[in-house]
């Protein structure tokens, strides 16, 4: 018996509310998670890449004109970071949700996915 199958045998409109959640059982799918996670992920290993390559190149820069030019291009690197960083942290969380949505549609009345 599932969490909404339980909920179905409370007393007063309880059978009609969980009722509702059945096209959310039926059609929920945690996969979507892990493919929209895997694309974050992918997104901010790319941008880790770029980032580091704008960086090893802003580097090679000489001269005293270039050091003002190199101070700013560190700040886009840090940003750079920032961003490839939130991209994986979103990730993470993507695939942290899809393994709940999995366990909360799969569990049963007496269990928790935790």
């Amino acid at each position: 018996m599932t969490n909404k199958d339980a909920a179905g045998t409370l007393p007063g409109n309880a059978p009609q509310l969980a009722a509702l959640a059945d096209p959310v059982y039926a059609t929920v799918d945690a996969g979507v998670f892990d493919d929209l996670g895997n694309r974050f992920s992918e997104a901010g290993g790319k941008t880790a890449v770029a980032t580091n390559k704008v960086r090893v190149v802003v580097a090679e820069v000489d001269g005293a004109s270039a050091d003002a030019f190199v101070d700013y291009m560190n700040g886009f690197t840090a940003a750079g970071m920032s961003v490839a960083d939130a991209l994986t942290d979103a990730a993470s969380d993507l695939y942290n949700a899809g393994g709940t949505v999995q366990g909360w549609k799969g569990c049963s009345a007496t269990s928790s996915p935790r």
